[in-house]
């Protein structure tokens, strides 16, 4: 008799995923790598390779007018005063206003020494101590222009004009008959002039308008009512004449400045440089050393061609790198480097190079060591190695260029660095590049390293910054919004006191073995974090299908006397991650995709791992 033989069953296989690196928005799902999604709103690293539901948020302060900028003031025992920019006011809180009259717009900061200053666009301002905040103008320092001048004229100049203040100093030599001393400058101010005479003590005796001297400010004569004398002290100037002269526009080029940096000889950070007068767009400016009320007019450069703006700086190494937007030729960073010059501090420029223009004057940041900046092509970011080969800018965005680049007022990014993370806010919503994950991308062969990413929704923020590990973000509407940091606490997971957070994560198209082959898929089993109050809903999505394969159930929940709630209870007290397994009946289909997510109020949710059973038939 002949054996008649049966097919053997086809082998179960398992397609697993362990590792969750972040989104993949660029890439079609049938190509996005199985660590990383094609769509995950609101999932974030826990650990590398593993995620969780991010935290919600709760307005934290209350403010009349739209955040503009959140700064600090150092004192010099350490002690910090925040400032919050909220419409056209500085608060120290909600109800105590320290200065009125500031722009309604962005405003960035940097502290030098005991002065902080604020730049809006409109008036420069500086904070001196808890208390005052004054135009920068009313602190400038006032340089001395001309020493060893005789009254008729000459002198050997010393200090350009400060280009934030109308002061200036004259020294003369004066004589035994000279009675009218002529300054450089005509149509002075109707300020008093000072004059002050040195005295046979070395000390200066200071001289009194219309009694000891008549000013007459069309011509700019000094004229005193007795010739003052030679100098009591051989080789000293004697007299000493502070007057101020007003020049059309100069404070405006300091005054509507609105982006900053810090910078100098060698490296150093000790000259503040400042742009974005819109008057001169390629033109920035920098302060004496250690001095920011100090601008003198001879200290800018004009870095390209007007067609395109000075955007910000980033520090590569040493030099000093300046960001111009989209230009016509393509030269969009110029490179600079501080050093002496016959003993004067001299940058000079190192040339410009092509690449991507920076579009956003609030999307710069350093992630671990890389300057990075918003593009109309993504992140880019700037390194030491790039320069020095002439190939200095790389996409660091690949994977969130898909979502990003399709963005509108891109201009109008906010950027902070938190968490050894980039955070970029635009439109509702937070971008991230982890500092931590990064890989290679075939499709960007010139670029080193993609950072992994992740994408926050319903987040209103209009600017964002880390407080002390905290992320921060500040809204249209006035208030200041924090996100919870306790992970183990339930209420964490509601948004402005009570909205659910979807978190979701998508698992790339999986076509088994062969794309072409029918597959059934008959398991699968979800490992997530256990908490008191936790779970997931999971469906496959295939052939234009959603089916719901596990539902929200209490086995992943353990028991905890301090978070007891009676609707989630558990008599488990098992704190390690927990599986979920479903058996399922996705049969004959040739690919599938699985979504996992946890929309629950008050609940956390890590994933740690996907794995699914199934057979195929070719």
């Amino acid at each position: 008799m002949q054996k008649m033989s049966l097919p053997s069953p086809p082998k179960k296989k398992l397609f697993k995923m362990e590792t969750f690196k972040g989104c993949d928005f660029t890439n079609e799902p049938a190509n996005v790598a199985h660590y990383r999604s094609p769509y995950a709103p609101n999932m974030i690293r826990e650990s590398v390779g593993k995620v969780r539901k991010r935290t919600g948020y709760y307005a934290a302060e209350q403010y009349p007018g739209k955040i503009n900028g959140v700064h600090y003031y150092f004192h010099e025992d350490g002690e910090r005063l925040r400032i919050v920019h909220a419409g056209d006011k500085l608060y120290t809180d909600p109800e105590t206003v320290l200065y009125n009259g500031i722009g309604d717009n962005f405003s960035v900061s940097r502290q030098m020494g005991d002065k902080l200053i604020i730049l809006d666009g409109v008036k420069a301002l500086a904070v001196t101590d808890s208390e005052t905040v004054q135009p920068l103008e009313n602190i400038a320092y006032v340089p001395t222009i001309l020493i060893a001048r005789d009254p008729t004229g000459g002198g050997e100049l010393i200090d350009p004009v400060n280009l934030i203040s109308s002061w200036r100093i004259v020294q003369f030599k004066g004589d035994s008959t000279s009675k009218n001393y002529q300054l450089p400058s005509t149509d002075l101010d109707s300020d008093p002039v000072k004059v002050e005479k040195l005295n046979s003590s070395g000390a200066f005796d200071t001289l009194i308008e219309d009694t000891d001297f008549t000013v007459n400010r069309t011509t700019g004569v000094v004229s005193f009512s007795s010739a003052p004398g030679a100098s009591p002290l051989l080789g000293n100037d004697n007299i000493y004449i502070t007057y101020a002269k007003t020049v059309e526009g100069y404070a405006d080029k300091i005054n509507h400045c609105d982006i900053v940096t810090l910078y100098g000889v060698g490296g150093a950070r000790d000259r503040m440089f400042i742009s974005g007068d819109p008057a001169y767009p390629n033109r920035d400016y920098y302060s004496s050393c250690n001095d920011p009320t100090y601008f003198g007019d001879l200290w800018y450069a004009v870095l390209g061609q007007q067609d395109s703006r000075i955007v910000g700086y980033s520090i590569i190494n040493n030099s000093l790198a300046t960001h111009k937007d989209r230009s016509h030729d393509d030269t969009n960073i110029f490179m600079r480097s501080g050093t002496l010059i016959d003993g004067e501090a001299a940058f000079p420029v190192g040339g410009g190079f092509q690449g991507d223009g920076a579009i956003a004057k609030h999307s710069f940041g350093v992630l671990e060591t890389e300057p990075l900046f918003l593009t109309d092509n993504g992140i880019f970011a700037v390194t030491p190695a790039d320069y020095s080969a002439e190939r200095y800018a790389q996409n660091r965005s690949f994977y969130l260029n898909g979502k990003l680049l399709k963005e509108s007022d891109m201009e109008n990014a906010y950027s902070t660095i938190w968490n050894q993370m980039y955070v970029l806010a635009l439109n509702g919503s937070l971008y991230f590049l982890d500092g931590l994950q990064y890989s290679h991308e075939n499709n960007e062969p010139f670029s080193r390293r993609q950072y992994e990413c992740f994408y926050w929704t319903d987040i209103p923020a209009r600017m964002v910054y880390d407080e002390d590990g905290v992320l921060w973000f500040g809204t249209e509407d006035g208030r200041l919004c924090a996100f919870y940091t306790d992970y183990g606490s339930l209420s964490s997971f509601a948004d402005d006191g009570g909205t659910p957070i979807v978190a979701q994560w998508l698992t790339p198209e999986f076509y088994g073995d062969d794309f072409y082959a029918n597959k059934s898929f008959t398991k699968i089993a979800v490992l997530v974090a256990s908490a008191v109050a936790t779970g997931c809903r999971a469906w496959g999505i295939y052939e234009g299908e959603r089916e719901l394969l596990i539902d929200y159930d209490g086995s992943a929940r353990f028991f905890s006397y301090e978070h007891l709630t009676y609707g989630k209870f558990s008599y488990s007290t098992d704190t390690t991650p927990q599986d979920l397994v479903e058996r399922t009946a996705i049969r004959r289909v040739k690919k599938v995709q699985y979504l996992i997510e946890n929309d629950v109020l008050n609940e956390p949710f890590g994933l740690y791992s996907v794995t699914a059973e199934f057979t195929e038939r070719r």
